[in-house]
């Protein structure tokens, strides 16, 4: 039904609830063509960003990408479904969505522009008499509503995996069952008529219909995207561990999965996945490690002097397990070089997101020693009026967004032949390390009895290259296996 309404409808209008002279200044600046162009001309001008172009990078980030509309699932199928373009209100403004996304993909970001991080703290003191204190992630990415709302009018539907990954992510519904239901008017017919709608079965079962449906169709979508997204029990108890627990995953950051992920899977999975019973999932792939240590990090942090107890004692974790020798007679002994591929730094930061330098003339050591508050020699160019202080700062303005993307809310692992990386907050100490054919990122499995239950995925330094793999194949050939998953 909701499907004949928003596509029949001449307009959808989107109230994002009552504004804010900020948000009425950021919709009426957003509202003049002038300033849109003048916003898109910005990279190619090598000038610096305007005070008013910062200040509506804050107010997007901070207050309108966070409003409880972007979280509402029914509200973004709504979204998606307007044939139309969609108007957005807030307050007495409003303004067409085509323009929202012009303005957020031209905005000015902080990491390109390191000179100007006090005016980013100045505008977001500004905001803060208006919004309570939240976590950076929280929110919604217009990017990525914008191209699954082009997507579903080109195809006049979406794959059942892209409606997860685009849709689904960072929703909220009132209950718990709609996680799924709400997606059901954006599907194919052949993924819809697969899903029974039945609001008085328990929330897991209706999600293991939708987790069967994802493992036996869309394996291949599921292993090399969709699984870095998904939050997994850990157990199997009434239902199997590879159902995950749609309810249970944690708002994000829209490009966070690609902080645990290879940009292409390795190797390829097998097209029957199931037993006859349809309850144990079984997976080939590579038992690689067993996890020996774990440290959490914060689930936020506002300064670098929050988040310093989790790097130092991150730092002496994994450095240790690093330089730790495997023995000649080790099976993993011939990948031992792998180890130190990257840094510590490295680790806790490298990503797809972002792989440039950090900070350019400045070694890996430099910027940790410099994080950490260890004064090293200054490497700047001597007529460079940049004092250590201020290096500081900036570099901490760029690394802290690369440091919630990728360890916030997770943990530092080492493993017991010393390789080192992030993974998810529920691993620990004895789960197995395995690279499951197809995957973009190793995968974390807890042993129970023959079975072993899926954790969830895991950044291994060293590991994430498919073409490193590829060469070490034949070595791998023995510790290859099919794992029950139960």
């Amino acid at each position: 039904m909701m499907h004949m309404i928003y596509s029949a409808a001449d307009n959808v209008v989107i109230w994002l609830g009552p504004g804010n002279p900020h948000t009425d200044f950021a919709l009426d600046l957003m509202n003049s063509a002038e300033f849109r162009k003048r916003l898109w001309e910005l990279p190619f001008l090598g000038r610096q960003p305007f005070e008013n172009e910062i200040l509506l990078d804050v107010i997007f980030k901070h207050d309108l990408c966070r409003r409880d509309w972007w979280q509402r699932l029914w509200v973004r199928q709504e979204f998606i479904l307007a044939t139309n373009e969609p108007i957005i209100c807030c307050g007495s403004r409003a303004i067409a969505w085509s323009d929202i996304v012009g303005c957020f993909a031209s905005l000015p970001r902080l990491w390109n522009y390191p000179d100007c991080a006090k005016i980013w703290e100045d505008c977001r003191n500004r905001l803060s008499s208006v919004l309570s204190r939240r976590h950076d992630t929280v929110g919604i990415h217009p990017m990525s509503l914008d191209r699954i709302r082009n997507s579903f009018h080109e195809s006049k539907a979406l794959p059942l995996h892209d409606a997860f990954r685009y849709v689904l992510r960072n929703s909220a519904a009132t209950n718990p069952r709609d996680l799924i239901y709400g997606l059901l008017g954006l599907l194919e017919k052949h993924d819809r008529d697969r899903l029974t709608v039945d609001y008085t079965l328990e929330p897991m079962t209706v999600y293991r219909q939708a987790a069967y449906l994802l493992w036996a169709e869309h394996s291949e979508q599921l292993l090399s995207t969709l699984l870095p997204t998904l939050s997994f029990r850990g157990s199997s108890s009434v239902h199997p561990s590879w159902v995950p627990d749609f309810a249970a995953s944690k708002i994000r950051g829209w490009q966070d999965h690609k902080t645990m992920q290879a940009d292409k899977p390795w190797g390829r999975q097998s097209n029957s996945l199931f037993d006859n019973n349809k309850s144990i999932l079984r997976l080939n792939g590579v038992l690689f490690d067993t996890v020996e240590s774990t440290t959490q990090a914060p689930d936020t942090f506002d300064d670098i002097q929050e988040i310093l107890p989790f790097l130092r004692h991150a730092e002496s974790l994994l450095s240790e397990a690093v330089n730790r020798p495997i023995l000649s007679e080790h099976p993993l002994w011939p990948m031992r070089d792998l180890k130190n591929q990257e840094s510590v730094l490295k680790t806790l930061t490298k990503s797809a997101v972002s792989s440039e330098d950090l900070f350019p003339g400045f070694s890996d050591q430099s910027i940790w020693d410099l994080l950490l508050s260890t004064r090293v020699q200054n490497q700047v160019d001597d007529d460079s009026a940049q004092t250590e202080t201020n290096i500081r700062s900036k570099l901490f303005a760029r690394l802290s967004t690369m440091l919630r993307g990728k360890v916030t809310g997770r943990k530092a692992l080492t493993t017991a032949s010393g390789f080192v990386g992030v993974g998810v907050s529920q691993i620990k100490a004895g789960d197995i390390i395995t690279l499951i054919f197809g995957a973009t990122a190793p995968l974390v499995l807890r042993c129970s009895g023959d079975e072993f239950n899926i954790v969830g995925s895991a950044y291994i330094s060293g590991l994430m290259d498919p073409e490193i793999l590829d060469s070490y194949t034949e070595r791998l050939k023995s510790r290859e296996t099919f794992f029950n998953i139960g």
